[in-house]
């Protein structure tokens, strides 16, 4: 995971510093994360452009979008049952495995010089990943051993009706300089896994919820 998440970040050095002369992409910012939480660990790399407009003195408003492909290593964990009209007694126990998801997002921030204060969130996108398999049980009795895949489609709904695997932010960040910036965020992330058949209630989707603690550079190439 930390070899292919190096090698995105290789690859987009190369993709900007090939435009450099490119005034659209002099705009853009590339932002690296890694963080942690219940033994969970997740890396991001995103590639974003925030407007910034003038309010008053120091004082900016920020809107951005972006696409962020984020790499959710989860340990051995307990999914839940994710459409929201199911309780959340179906369980699907897995040994650990990784979710890579490549999505759309977009950030809304407030900046007052060199500091920035946002959000940001995944909006829609894909997801993959290999395949594992768990043990499935409803109200703590086991039934039945099943293998999932990491769903395909992500897309924001809101709360519980959400589907797939997403990643958002609330953030602050300082610019060192023009070029460098550093991120502390909290993050709210969402991993979900699709059972290769239809359980109890029709249901066949399975995720795992949990609030990293993520440190991160953005950078900068051409401003």
């Amino acid at each position: 995971m930390r070899k292919f998440t190096l090698l995105l970040a290789f690859t987009a050095f190369i993709a900007t510093s090939s435009f450099a002369q490119n005034s659209y992409l002099s705009k853009l910012e590339v932002d690296f994360t890694v963080g942690t939480a219940n033994q969970n660990f997740s890396s991001a790399l995103m590639l974003q452009r925030i407007h910034r407009i003038n309010l008053i003195k120091k004082l900016q408003f920020g809107v951005g979008y972006g696409v962020r492909y984020t790499a959710n290593a989860l340990s051995s964990t307990s999914l839940t049952a994710s459409p929201e009209k199911f309780q959340s007694d179906d369980r699907l126990a897995i040994s650990g495995g990784t979710i890579h998801s490549l999505n759309a997002a977009i950030h809304l921030q407030i900046s007052w010089g060199r500091f920035e204060a946002g959000f940001n969130i995944d909006v829609a996108g894909l997801g993959f990943g290999g395949s594992q398999t768990g043990n499935y049980s409803v109200a703590g009795v086991e039934q039945s051993q099943e293998t999932a895949k990491p769903t395909p489609t992500n897309l924001l709904l809101g709360g519980a009706r959400d589907i797939g695997s997403l990643h958002s932010e609330r953030y602050v960040r300082y610019w060192v300089n023009d070029k460098l910036g550093i991120k502390l965020a909290l993050g709210h992330l969402f991993g979900e896994y699709t059972t290769d058949r239809k359980l109890n209630l029709d249901n066949d989707r399975f995720r795992n919820i949990y609030d990293p603690f993520i440190i991160g550079v953005t950078y900068r190439f051409f401003k």
